[in-house]
Formats: C-alpha cells, sequence, structure tokens
C-alpha cells in the first residue's frame, strides 16, 4: 500500500517560515515531517463529524483518494485517532468503497 506525496506550494510568511525552518532545524527534524505533522493533528482534530463507519473501519470520505482512505479509532474518551499502520491509510475493497461514497 503507498501514499504518494507530490509537491505543494503554500504562501507563509518570511518571518513565520523562518522561525519555524530554525526550530526543525535545532531540532534534527526536516521541516517538511514537522509540517505533514501539523497537517495531521489539524485534521485528526476535526476530522469526527465527517467519519463514517464501514464494516468495523472509522472512514474519512474526505480522504479518499482511489480506494485509499485514512481510517481511525474512537478512544474510549471520545477522542479520535489514526489507526497505526501506515499512517491510517488503508485500501477499501469495492463494496467498502461503495458504502463510503454512498
Amino acid at each position: 500500500m503507498s501514499n504518494p506525496t507530490r509537491v505543494r506550494n503554500v504562501r507563509v510568511p518570511d518571518t513565520l517560515w523562518s522561525a519555524a525552518a530554525a526550530t526543525a532545524a535545532e531540532r534534527g527534524e526536516p521541516l517538511a515531517d514537522v509540517l505533514r505533522d501539523c497537517l495531521a493533528t489539524y485534521v485528526d482534530a476535526h476530522v469526527s463529524a465527517r467519519l463514517v463507519t464501514v464494516d468495523g473501519l472509522t472512514i474519512d470520505p474526505a480522504s479518499l483518494v482511489g480506494s485509499q482512505a485514512v481510517a481511525y479509532r474512537v478512544t474510549p474518551t471520545g477522542r479520535v485517532k489514526r489507526v497505526s499502520d501506515a499512517g491510517g491509510v488503508v485500501t477499501l475493497t469495492p463494496a467498502q468503497l461503495a458504502k463510503v461514497t454512498a
């Protein structure tokens, strides 16, 4: 299962970009990894309203790319977390895909 990445363009003020790049460098982290983590945290914090459960998988329909989607689990306290394997990316069967997109 692959989760392709593409080059994206974003507009960020120079001061914020420089501060983020310096902080990431101090911590020995690639800035791209930091940005991906921030985006994933943002999505995870706001995704619960659109989740759909299909055959025991809790899926974010907005994350669909082809037959792949991000799967979540809901903790006993109600927090939403990605399933741990491959960043939460799962490949749906045609039947599951039909239910998610219905």
